[in-house]
């Protein structure tokens, strides 16, 4: 928790180069993950945690990629990530979309994914995606669980 506390533009960097630094808001009302979304793409309570963990960030994402050099950065990692995603989805056997979040968390977060602030920086990309882009299945595509 304390390393998702000190989050910066900083540790996102290192994750969004692998696929500017400003001081973030203090008072940022936190967006939460869409339930329907979660429930569409029948994760877990524990991932939908993580995603919530992840959205306390999220605008740093945003804001990361309105200040980024290159205006397509930001469609291009979503992109990957959705090509990641799919390709983690025709895996056979099918893999549990609990296994597919974290596998993606793992390919996101590189060989470097191994201090706190490295993992919550992970999660403000993953839980930003995951609400922004077509990342997992919309909840509209696949219909209310």
């Amino acid at each position: 928790m304390e390393a998702n506390l000190s989050l910066g533009y900083q540790d996102l960097a290192a994750v969004l180069t692998h696929i500017n630094v400003s001081s973030p808001p203090v008072n940022a009302e936190v967006k939460d993950v869409s339930r329907g979304k979660v429930e569409a793409n029948l994760l877990s309570a524990a991932v939908a945690d993580f995603l919530k963990i992840g959205m306390q960030k999220s605008h740093l994402v945003s804001g990361f990629f309105q200040n980024w050099t290159d205006p397509t950065y930001g469609e291009r990692v979503a992109s990957t990530f959705r090509k990641e995603y799919i390709s983690l989805r025709s895996v056979i056997p099918p893999l549990h979309p609990d296994e597919i979040f974290g596998q993606l968390e793992a390919w996101a977060g590189g060989a470097s994914n191994n201090t706190p602030s490295h993992k919550a920086a992970v999660l403000a990309v993953m839980a930003y995606l995951f609400d922004r882009c077509e990342i997992f299945e919309d909840a509209k595509s696949m219909g209310s669980v």
